[in-house]
């Protein structure tokens, strides 16, 4: 998006094309007309009048003195004048200010793209009266819509707090004005989602999986996840393969299995497919592999869905952006914050920035949540929830002992007749005690509070997000809901 003075230059260039002679005084005016709008037409009115320079300038002063906030209206009043005046003004010029426009002045937006509709009138009264709603919801809501597409609210200094637990110091995190105005629209939008009042972008009805093939995995966790030593496999055996532990298996899945949206978690094929459609299909292949699995599984821990894809997202638009990923998390902007959140961004850093990737030896649990997402559906995700069926109060895997939970999981989801990860979504909602909500609901609840902020449809923001130029508006803030799907672990 151009910035304010070279638009204000350029629309000064057109004038002195189209008013011969008027020298600087065009880029005066030009500048006037976004500031001030109303003092700008009358000035160039004057001169279309035939009044002369002198009067023009005058009346600009004058204008100016007692506008104070012009509205749309004045503008829209003096637009036949100035329309038969610009005869050339260019709808390429018009398309290229009309959004910077909006963000200073509604009226100026509305104004120049009235002259565009005078001179042509198939084109820019819609464009008119969306730049001066999206002013006008500035002005309204604290926040300006237009901005937030592709930046985070501003951030406010830390403040100093004292631990209950450990009486301990340390520098919270403290949202300002700004990111509170945001939070009130983000509130209301979860409100019209809990009532049932919007239209989901994705048929989640409708979900399916990526197709694996194309997302070809390296390392398996049930061979190297495993201890080397026999004895250590069998102790872990002894401890986590017990008859208890598969009873509470099967139980966690039978209590959800009736439930629709409990099964297919995992199944965001249809977000697989948005990438493969804005950026083409081999790179819409390893964005979505590398900004939306591997970027979940790098900010998992602690997180519940909707914090994990909040985190994941502003770790991809700084990246993008080429900014480096702040190492504590009182200085994130909201909604991104919470006690996993500065772990989670480092681990990010080290997956995805740094080239490091997932190990199924090292990061099991990220590894197959990634790998869950990429369609594959031969293994499970052993997050918090499910560790604590195999033993309670485990919260995960301990020491190299993934495989040998892996294996349990797997011979009881045989003998239920689903793959492993068909079977540990179901049981995950099953022990937890709560209804389905597959990850792509979390994505079209994403995607509409993010569309409630920022004034775009829902349409534009998933192109936003999967072109990495825009901040995603969730639920709250990052590691304050606990644990939760697939989440819960700190690795």
């Amino acid at each position: 998006m151009p910035q304010p003075q070279f638009v204000f230059d350029r629309f000064g260039r057109v004038l002195r094309q189209e008013l011969t002679g008027l020298g600087d005084t065009a880029l005066t005016m030009g500048k006037n007309m976004v500031m001030e709008p109303a003092a700008g037409y009358a000035g160039l009115l004057d001169l279309m009048r035939g009044r002369g320079l002198d009067s023009a300038v005058n009346t600009i002063d004058s204008t100016q003195a007692i506008a104070g906030g012009p509205s749309t209206r004045e503008g829209m009043r003096n637009l036949q004048g100035i329309g038969n005046a610009v005869g050339m003004l260019a709808d390429p010029l018009t398309e290229y200010v009309v959004d910077p426009l909006g963000e200073v002045s509604p009226a100026a937006a509305a104004g120049l793209l009235g002259v565009a509709a005078v001179v042509n009138p198939t084109k820019g009264a819609g464009k008119a009266a969306k730049a001066a709603k999206a002013g006008g919801a500035a002005a309204q809501l604290g926040f300006n819509p237009v901005k937030m597409r592709t930046v985070y609210p501003d951030t406010a200094p830390a403040v100093l707090q004292v631990d209950k637990k450990t009486g301990k110091e340390f520098l919270a995190k403290n949202n300002s004005a700004e990111a509170l105005a945001v939070e009130k629209v983000r509130k209301a939008a979860q409100r019209e989602i809990d009532a049932g009042q919007y239209q989901p972008l994705f048929d989640v009805e409708q979900r399916y999986y990526a197709d694996p093939d194309k997302y070809p995995l390296s390392g398996a966790t049930i061979t190297d996840a495993r201890p080397k030593r026999q004895d250590t496999v069998d102790k872990y055996t002894e401890l986590y393969d017990t008859p208890q532990a598969r009873e509470n298996l099967a139980a966690a899945y039978d209590k959800a299995a009736a439930d629709p949206l409990a099964r297919n978690w995992y199944a965001t094929g249809q977000l697989a497919d948005a990438y493969e459609k804005y950026l083409g299909p081999e790179l819409g292949r390893d964005a979505y592999r590398t900004d939306f699995a591997d970027g979940m599984a790098a900010t998992t821990g602690g997180a519940d869905p909707t914090a994990n894809l909040l985190m994941a997202g502003y770790g991809n638009h700084l990246r993008a952006a080429g900014t480096p990923v702040p190492t504590n998390a009182h200085s994130m902007p909201y909604p991104i914050g919470g006690r996993y959140a500065s772990g989670n961004m480092s681990m990010y850093d080290k997956v995805i920035n740094q080239g490091v990737g997932l190990s199924a030896a090292e990061q099991p649990k990220r590894h197959n949540f990634s790998g869950n997402f990429l369609g594959h559906r031969e293994f499970p995700t052993i997050d918090e929830q499910m560790s604590g069926l195999y033993s309670p109060g485990l919260t995960v895997p301990p020491g190299n002992s993934y495989s040998i939970f892996e294996s349990v999981l797997n011979d009881v989801a045989k003998s239920k007749g689903v793959m492993p990860a068909n079977f540990q979504d179901v049981a995950w909602a099953g022990a937890k005690g709560v209804s389905g909500k597959p990850m792509m609901q979390h994505v079209n609840e994403a995607i509409y509070r993010t569309s409630r902020v920022t004034g775009q449809t829902q349409e534009e923001v998933l192109k936003n997000l999967i072109m990495n130029k825009a901040p995603l508006y969730g639920i709250g803030t990052v590691g304050l809901l606990g644990a939760s799907m697939q989440g819960g672990d700190e690795e």
